[in-house]
Order: structure tokens, then C-alpha cells, then sequence
């Protein structure tokens, strides 16, 4: 009867760790399914996300290209109103006289050069970034208009400061020499003429999307996190940790895991033919079903 009770006793205890061992594999087995689930719905929601603010890259980018060559159409219109006018009055070009053609053209600035690139006389209404704008002025395709009646040659310098000058250059018609006209956008200002990439990552919540930084040229222009704005690529962890993760792995079109500040995220990079969006997902949001269940 002892020996019939120990019998049972041994039997049940086996069956009781075969249940739990059975129930632990499916347990690993759901716990994988839906790891893989919510690697995979992560996946799509940053390429989805990627491609939309793509997209929307490539529209301001054009949006703006428009607005500058408008901009610069206008310009040229008016150098060529102030070369007429110069034509008409050669004899008494003076500082007065190029007052008068700025304020008649809504212009910044009037500067009449010799062949070589000497100021010859000048007129400005606002202080003109000097030293970026001479250079410019001072090039050779600026100067060779001097050379050629009905060459014009018009374009658009961002100074350190981000403040815009538009320059449109004519030879004169009454010697050998070169007008320059300017229209000058305050920084401040600037901003407002331009749809800027980084307001639209404004409108990403970090905390529901993550952060996303765009990068050209090795430094960053726009993020939904600031405090990386105008850094060096090589200097934000974010994008060095996740370059560095891709390269080790070589499967740029996967999501990634890396680490930063004990944190661990997963990430991907896609961009076009000069810029990279970096997407980057705390664990937080890519495990959603094995948070919320496990």
C-alpha cells in the first residue's frame, strides 16, 4: 500500500514538471511570435514615418528652390532697370543718383565696380555682411559680365549669420565696369519666407515617435529633439552609435539595436542623394505586445 501511494506521489510530480515544462516552451513560443510581431509592425511604422518626412523633404526642398529663383528673377529685372537708368545718366552717376535707384527699385544696396572689381561708387541701406559679400562679388563669373552686353548672373549667399543677400550683376552700358544690386533678408526674417524641415519634426512627440534627426553634409539640420540641432553628426550619439551598429551588422535596411546612456534603442537610416533621416525607437515602443503582456 506504501509502495502503491509513492508510486502515485512520483507520478504525479512527473506529470505536474511535464505540464510546466510544456507550458513554459509555449510560453517562449508566444513570447517569440510576438517579439517578432512587434519587430516587424516597428519596422514598418519607422519606414512608413521615414518616407513621409522623405517625401515631405524633397516638397519644402522644391517649395523653396522655386521661391529663390523668383526671388532672383525679380532681382534681375530691376539690374537691368538701374542699367538703363545708368545708360540714361552716365555723366552724373553719383552717390545721390544711386540712392535714388535704390529707394525707385526696393533695393538694399547698388554697388557700381571697375573691370577688376574696384568699387567705383557705392549706395546700401543696410548694413551688408562685408567680407562674405565682396568675396562673392569679386569672382570671376561677377566680373566677366563686364565683358559681355547681355550676360546677367544673379545668386543667393547665406552669410554665418543666416542672413540672405541676393546678388545680380550686368556689365555697364556706358564703360567698362560691373553694377551689382542686393536685396538683403535678415536672419530673423529669413525663417519666415521658407518652409523649414524642422518645423514638421516639431510636430513629432518624442515620446510617442521617438527621435528623429535629419543630417547633411556630416552636421545635423533638423530634430524633434533640439538639443542636437546644428551638432556635428559625429558628435550625436544617436546617429554615431547607430552608423556604427549598421556597419558592424552591414543590414542597413533592418532595424538596428544600439545603446545610448545606458538606454537601448533600435534604429534605422534612409535618406536621398545628400541627407540621412535617422529614426530611433526606445525598447519601449517596438516591444508593445510583450510589454503590455509579459
Amino acid at each position: 500500500m506504501k509502495n502503491n501511494k509513492e508510486y502515485w506521489g512520483k507520478t504525479r510530480r512527473r506529470t505536474l514538471g511535464l505540464i510546466m515544462l510544456v507550458g513554459c516552451m509555449i510560453l517562449f513560443g508566444v513570447f517569440e511570435l510576438s517579439a517578432e510581431s512587434d519587430l516587424k509592425d516597428a519596422q514598418k511604422r519607422v519606414e512608413d514615418k521615414a518616407e513621409y518626412i522623405k517625401t515631405q523633404y524633397i516638397t519644402y526642398q522644391k517649395y523653396n528652390a522655386s521661391n529663390v529663383t523668383k526671388s532672383l528673377d525679380r532681382l534681375i529685372d530691376k539690374t537691368q532697370q538701374v542699367r538703363r537708368d545708368v545708360a540714361r545718366h552716365s555723366k552724373e552717376i553719383d552717390y545721390d543718383l544711386l540712392k535714388k535707384y535704390t529707394g525707385e527699385q526696393r533695393l538694399s544696396g547698388i554697388t557700381l565696380m571697375s573691370p577688376s572689381g574696384d568699387v567705383v561708387q557705392e549706395y546700401k541701406t543696410v548694413d551688408i555682411p562685408d567680407a562674405e559679400v565682396r568675396k562673392e562679388i569679386k569672382r570671376e563669373v561677377v566680373l566677366n559680365t563686364a565683358q559681355y552686353e547681355l550676360k546677367n548672373y544673379a545668386e543667393r549667399i547665406e552669410t554665418e549669420d543666416g542672413t540672405l543677400v541676393d546678388i545680380s550683376a550686368v556689365g555697364r552700358p556706358d564703360q567698362k565696369g560691373v553694377i551689382v544690386c542686393y536685396t538683403v533678408t535678415k536672419a530673423q526674417y529669413a525663417k519666415n519666407y521658407a518652409l523649414s524641415i524642422q518645423s514638421l519634426l516639431e510636430g513629432y512627440n518624442m515620446h510617442t515617435n521617438g527621435t528623429i534627426i535629419i543630417t547633411k553634409e556630416k552636421k545635423i539640420i533638423a530634430s524633434n529633439d533640439k538639443r542636437h540641432v546644428d551638432l556635428n553628426s559625429f558628435d550625436c550619439p544617436f546617429v554615431s552609435k547607430l552608423n556604427r551598429a549598421i556597419r558592424n551588422h552591414k543590414k542597413r535596411s533592418q532595424l538596428m539595436r544600439f545603446q545610448v546612456d545606458h538606454n537601448f534603442y533600435y534604429g534605422n537610416v534612409s535618406g536621398g542623394t545628400d541627407y540621412y533621416i535617422y529614426t530611433c525607437l526606445p525598447l519601449s515602443k517596438v516591444y508593445v505586445t510583450v510589454g503590455a503582456t509579459f
